[in-house]
């Protein structure tokens, strides 16, 4: 069987590829702390929740990656074409956003790695900053 037609089959039958998640494994024996920490969350009501800010932060490169697996350059006469693949100094922005309630905080953008020092000024001049204006 080609593999177009095993591809028209799985569409037919509304199959759709899932890509696979790790999580941590869940332990018996911490499911009392698991059922205290929802008792003490459930306990505090829910303008408790509104006031917890959820964070993340990424890095983004910059230096434009291509698939190359079906980059061809057809002729006649091999051109030696060549391209430099990657920088040892990489060009990449590092974003920082948080949510709290229903409101956003940042984005903030950084081109410098984000280390102790730098997190530290960015929660006390950007991120604590934003919180007291919502």
């Amino acid at each position: 069987v080609c593999q177009k037609s095993v591809c028209n089959i799985l569409k037919r039958h509304k199959f759709h590829p899932y890509k696979m998640q790790y999580v941590q494994e869940l332990v018996n024996a911490d499911f009392h702390w698991r059922m205290e920490f929802c008792e003490v969350i459930q306990a505090r009501g829910n303008g408790f929740v509104n006031n917890i800010v959820f964070t993340d932060e990424a890095a983004f490169e910059l230096y434009g990656n291509v698939n190359h697996q079906n980059l061809r350059y057809w002729s006649s006469e091999n051109p030696y074409w060549m391209r430099d693949n990657k920088s040892q100094y990489r060009k990449k922005v590092n974003v920082w956003a948080g949510i709290i309630g229903d409101h956003l905080i940042g984005p903030f953008f950084f081109d410098e790695n984000l280390n102790s020092e730098r997190y530290e000024a960015m929660l006390v001049e950007l991120i604590i900053t934003a919180i007291q204006n919502i």
